[in-house]
C-alpha cells in the first residue's frame, strides 16, 4: 500500500512540475496571400506600379488592439523584369522577395469569423507613414491601404483572434486577450 502511495504520489508531482515548466512550441499563422499593388519611387519620383502577392505573419497582439506582424510581398518574375527594364538594372539586382517587420494590421470595422479581415497601412492611433515603405533595389516600394483576409481554423491563434474580434464588435473589453495572443504565438504559458 505505501508502495503504490509512493508512486501515484510521484506521478502526480511530476505532472505538476512539468506542466509549470512546460514551454509550449510557437504557433505560426498567415493571412491568405492576395495580390496587391504598390508604388516604386526612386528620388522622389514615381517610376512604376509594382504588382505582387502580400502575406501577412502577426508576432504579437496590441493593447489598443491591433497586430504587429511581418509582411511579404513577393513579386512575380514578369514584374521583376518589367523593373529591371525600368530601372536599367539586371534582373538579378531585383528582389523577389521583400519583408516588412513590425507592420500593423487593424481589424477591418465589424470584422468577424470565419472570414476575419485586416487593414493595414491606415490612419490608427500609432501610424508612421514610413511603416508604409519598404526599401527595395535603391529605390523605396510604397503601399497604399489595403485588406488582407484570414480564414478561421481550428489552431489556437485563429480562435483567439475569433474571440477578440467578437469582443471589439460587443464593445465588450479586450483587455488581456491581446497578450494571451502574444504568449500563444511566441510558445509562451497562455494561462499565466
Amino acid at each position: 500500500m505505501k508502495i503504490l502511495f509512493a508512486l501515484v504520489l510521484s506521478i502526480c508531482l511530476q505532472g505538476l512540475l512539468v506542466g509549470q515548466g512546460q514551454k509550449r512550441e510557437p504557433q505560426t499563422i498567415s493571412t491568405e496571400p492576395k495580390e496587391i499593388m504598390a508604388e516604386l519611387k526612386a528620388g522622389g519620383q514615381k517610376l512604376a506600379n509594382v504588382r505582387g502577392e502580400a502575406v501577412f505573419t502577426p508576432s504579437a497582439g496590441n493593447a489598443d488592439d491591433t497586430l504587429t506582424g511581418a509582411l511579404v510581398f513577393n513579386i512575380p518574375e514578369t514584374e521583376r523584369s518589367r523593373i529591371a527594364t525600368t530601372m536599367k538594372k539586371s534582373l538579378e539586382s531585383i528582389p523577389s522577395v521583400v519583408k516588412k517587420d513590425d507592420v500593423v494590421a487593424v481589424f477591418v470595422k465589424h470584422a468577424e469569423c470565419p472570414d476575419l479581415r485586416f487593414e493595414f497601412f491606415v490612419r490608427h492611433q500609432n501610424f508612421n507613414p514610413a511603416q508604409a515603405e519598404i526599401e527595395f533595389a535603391g529605390a523605396t516600394l510604397r503601399f497604399q491601404s489595403f485588406v488582407l483576409r484570414l480564414k478561421e481554423s481550428q489552431q489556437g491563434p485563429s480562435q483567439l483572434l475569433c474571440v477578440w474580434a467578437r469582443r471589439i464588435n460587443s464593445g465588450r473589453g479586450t483587455q488581456g486577450v491581446p497578450q494571451r495572443f502574444s504568449k500563444i504565438i511566441k510558445g509562451e504559458d497562455s494561462s499565466k
